[in-house]
């Protein structure tokens, strides 16, 4: 950018001479006090020289963020439609699986439990009432039911994961704990009390303060001055 050289040498200034200034008198606080409405003014400066390269290169990256935007967008939402119905097909596929799944599994329960109940029966007619007995209150034996995988064919190169999430119905039911304080709003409100209450009373501020729980009021000073 043009002069941006000029503008390098004036900051590198600045900062050599800032590294210079010390602070122990009310003269060296003047100085002190000149230098900062210098830089203040020299900042101005720098954003008046920066800021039409700025908004041209904003406008050509705006320009060309919104063409790849244009270009993926069509990509995105055949991705999304192809996505959903093919979803929606190994859904419903696992569905029906697990449910053979659990059928199987019941009926193997209960060929279990019917096998027990016939060999406690044979040891009852056999006169053996204790081992019958012992048959009967015996945990089930069951083999482990195999692992569900789902039936619908792999794709190289593809696979689904679940995430677990939260979709909150009711905002004033969510604990706070979830909940992140805003520091924005909470700046703009207590700097909004102090402009209608610039010497508030010890009254006012302890209301403030309880109001505002878990956070510390306090005054951030600054040098404030107008650029010339």
């Amino acid at each position: 950018m043009e002069g941006f050289e000029i503008i390098e040498q004036q900051a590198k200034s600045v900062y050599n001479r800032a590294r210079e200034l010390l602070v122990r008198s009310d003269e060296e606080y003047a100085v002190a006090g000149e230098f900062i409405l210098g830089c203040k003014r020299l900042i101005a400066d720098i954003k008046g020289k920066f800021k039409e390269p700025k908004e041209k290169a904003f406008a050509a990256h705006r320009a060309i963020c919104q063409m790849e935007t244009d270009a993926i967008s069509p990509v995105e939402q055949a991705l999304d439609g192809v996505g959903k119905v093919a979803l929606d097909y190994k859904q419903e596929q696992d569905r029906l699986a697990k449910e053979e799944a659990d059928r199987i599994e019941k009926q193997r329960l209960r060929q279990a439990e019917e096998q027990r109940l016939k060999e406690a029966e044979e040891l009852k007619a056999k006169g053996k009432i204790e081992e019958a007995e012992n048959v009967l209150s015996a945990p089930l034996e069951i083999p482990r039911p195999t692992r569900f995988f789902t039936p619908v064919p792999k794709v190289a190169g593809l696979s689904t994961k679940k995430e677990w999430k939260g979709k909150i119905v009711n905002s004033h039911l969510v604990d706070r704990r979830f909940c992140l304080p805003d520091q924005t709003l909470v700046n703009k409100y207590i700097s909004s009390f102090f402009a209608y209450n610039s010497e508030p009373t010890e009254q006012q501020l302890d209301a403030l303060k309880a109001e505002m729980a878990g956070i510390e009021i306090y005054p951030d000073e600054v040098f404030a001055g107008r650029r010339k």
